[in-house]
């Protein structure tokens, strides 16, 4: 009995209360916090993008700096063989690199 009597005052207590009312502009403001949350990823993408492109930029330009540099140093070791030569021979040389 007494747990009913427990039971029937809470039930009780809970008489002149209102029911809760959402706030109007609370799907406005979830939705704008979402759309904000994407153009930020767009804008973490893109900034990454960017890096990434740069860094291909410059791993590129280095391997075809580094190619056109081992194509030219048989040539430049041709020359070093005839400056080499030269000074055996008693040969002047008459233009300067």
């Amino acid at each position: 009995m007494e747990k009913e009597n427990w039971i029937n005052e809470v039930m009780q207590s809970t008489k002149g209360m209102k029911p809760v009312e959402a706030n109007p502009f609370l799907f406005e403001k979830i939705a704008h916090k979402i759309e904000l949350s994407r153009r930020d990823e767009v804008q973490a993408k893109s900034f990454s993008k960017g890096w990434a492109l740069a860094a291909s930029l410059v791993i590129t330009v280095n391997l075809i700096s580094f190619t056109y540099m081992l194509k030219n140093k048989p040539s430049h070791q041709k020359e070093i063989g005839y400056q080499a030569l030269s000074k055996e021979m008693g040969l002047v040389q008459t233009s300067n690199y």
